[in-house]
């Protein structure tokens, strides 16, 4: 997954996924159907206050991308959810979100598209020392260790 995402050119990663699903008889559409929310699964979520944040259209690290097809890819992005929920995203996740994929200015970036946050996937709480544009997450899956994390921490 990191050669693909990091070191094949961004124009063959698509030929070359395409033909990893082929070669292993899987049908592209179903299997995209299957794996990605839909239009209407979009509207839905959006009707129960659920906010949608960018990610980039065509999921490519942004540090890999020329400035024009950044832009280009950013806003092709922002403006297919904006039409889809009627709000425009504020929000973005950044597309592999670790060292190496992420803008090289989270702030400019963030200002540059308006978005009020960019999230990462570096772990850790976010406090007020870490900028809106560089936010961290934790993976669900480790909340049983992180909550213990804090119990053990108050129990100190």
């Amino acid at each position: 997954k990191f050669r693909l995402n990091f070191l094949v050119p961004p124009e063959v990663v698509d030929e070359v996924t395409s033909s990893m699903l082929a070669g292993r008889g899987i049908d592209e559409a179903a299997f995209c159907d299957d794996l990605y929310v839909d239009e209407g699964s979009l509207k839905d979520l959006t009707s129960r206050g659920h906010l949608m944040g960018a990610h980039g259209h065509s999921h490519t690290p942004f540090a890999r991308m020329s400035q024009d097809d950044l832009e280009a890819d950013v806003r092709t992005n922002v403006g297919v959810l904006a039409d889809i929920t009627g709000e425009r995203p504020e929000w973005v996740s950044y597309p592999h979100g670790r060292d190496g994929a992420l803008p090289g200015d989270t702030k400019a970036f963030c200002a540059e598209f308006g978005f009020r946050v960019g999230v990462t996937i570096r772990p850790g709480w976010n406090r007020a020392s870490v900028a809106p544009s560089s936010a961290l997450r934790f993976n669900t899956n480790e909340l049983p260790a992180i909550f213990e994390d804090i119990k053990s921490a108050g129990a100190a």
